[in-house]
């Protein structure tokens, strides 16, 4: 079994403090423009839950059963039997595992080739550092 966090914001504090001053004067600037502390609180809440994997922990766990990701108090899980393609990305783009060595994704999807339903179906592993003890278990235990 693997378990790991990942939570941007705790490790990146310029890039958190600097990301919340932008919410921060959207909120203001939405409450001017709509007339109403309603329309900044609204602002505010979806800037937020935009960038919530930045902002707030995420938990993986990788266990014979399959994958479990925990955000926000909701739970995804996905079986072994549904991943059928691993690929190693970094910001979101595909690329090479030296462009991944910091911070990375590992995305595991249940089509064998890429497509756009990828960016629904898929799940995508977060990580810092290096990802082959995740790769390692990936490929010992996917469908």
């Amino acid at each position: 079994m693997l378990e790991w966090t990942v939570h941007p914001a705790a490790r990146r504090k310029p890039a958190a403090v600097g990301a919340m001053a932008i919410v921060t004067l959207t909120a203001v600037a939405a409450a001017e423009v709509g007339r109403g502390v309603a329309w900044g609180v609204v602002a505010a809440g979806f800037l937020v839950l935009c960038i919530s994997a930045f902002l707030f922990p995420t938990r993986y766990r990788l266990d014979d059963g399959g994958i479990e990701i925990r955000h926000l108090g909701g739970v995804r899980r996905r079986s072994w039997k549904d991943v059928r393609r691993v690929e190693l990305v970094s910001g979101g783009v595909a690329g090479s595992p030296a462009s991944a060595a910091r911070w990375g994704s590992v995305m595991l999807s249940p089509y064998l080739r890429p497509t756009l339903r990828d960016r629904v179906r898929a799940v995508v592993l977060r990580f810092e550092g290096d990802p082959a003890e995740i790769l390692a278990f990936v490929e010992a235990h996917r469908g």
